[in-house]
């Protein structure tokens, strides 16, 4: 849900209050597997530098990685919790999307990812599992630390 939800982020701040919201969500179908098929691939660096992340998108993201270095899961309610707070931060993260350009297309390349990431760690069913999920998680972030700031 919140990978659908990014893409329609992303593309409607451009159209908020012009009255193409309707069109833009009729097409949307239709174009999401042509955007997904546009952010495949191993992520860039932008000549050799890490991409330069807007402000207000890296606040979540920062949250996320904070939350994430700081856990200390002891039971199988401790990761249910911090998924849940990492969904939320996303929910954020994608309907305050602001960037455009190779940047944000870059982003895209590790965002994506990191949504289906968390979205098995949501839904892991037992503490074992939720572990496996959670060191896939942060690797997300290590990735994320090389190509971004």
């Amino acid at each position: 849900m919140a990978f659908s939800f990014f893409f329609f982020a992303c593309a409607n701040d451009a159209k908020q209050g012009s009255g193409e919201e309707t069109a833009h969500e009729e097409t949307h179908s239709e174009t999401h597997a042509e955007e997904h098929e546009d952010h495949d691939g191993e992520i860039e660096l932008n000549d050799g530098h890490a991409w330069k992340v807007d402000d207000n998108m890296m606040s979540f993201i920062k949250k996320m990685d904070q939350d994430v270095a700081a856990f200390a899961g002891k039971n199988y309610n401790d990761y249910q919790v911090l998924a849940i707070d990492l969904t939320e931060n996303i929910d954020q993260l994608t309907s305050n999307c602001t960037m455009t350009g190779q940047a944000h297309d870059e982003l895209h390349k590790w965002l994506l990812p990191y949504i289906d990431t968390v979205n098995a760690f949501a839904k892991a069913e037992d503490e074992h599992s939720a572990k496996e999920q959670f060191e896939n998680v942060k690797t997300s972030f290590v990735t994320f630390n090389q190509y971004f700031e």
